[in-house]
């Protein structure tokens, strides 16, 4: 955001006073960063997480499970009921493996077994 040309960045976290002390110095011509942001850009972090070396040792033996059930091609109900879960259960651990692999659609989660050879 800072590259696209952006004066100033205040994370939520920062308060009432984080959001006066980044309008006081937008008003004087000055960018502002939050204090902790600035420490991860210092630091060279971007927001790319580095990946373990075997992406699967971030899920649980269920969520395994699941993964290999929802790459199947089966549809929800029939998972739910092969693996003995509630569909809100199933859903929760489908959550969970989109959010720990950082995958967003079914799509992505293809391209991820494909690329990791998930049977």
């Amino acid at each position: 955001m800072l590259e696209a040309g952006a004066m100033g960045y205040c994370l939520k976290s920062a308060g009432k006073d984080g959001l006066l002390e980044a309008l006081s110095a937008l008003c004087q011509g000055e960018r502002y960063v939050s204090p902790s942001l600035m420490r991860v850009l210092l630091n060279g972090q971007n927001r790319q997480k580095k990946q373990p070396e075997n992406p699967l040792s971030q899920l649980t033996t269920r969520e395994i499970d699941v993964l290999r059930a929802l790459i199947s091609g089966t549809n929800l109900t029939k998972i739910a009921d092969e693996l003995c879960l509630s569909k809100h259960t199933l859903e929760s651990h489908r959550k969970n493996i989109y959010a720990k692999l950082d995958l967003h659609s079914i799509n992505e989660l293809m391209a991820f077994a494909l690329h990791n050879k998930i049977a």
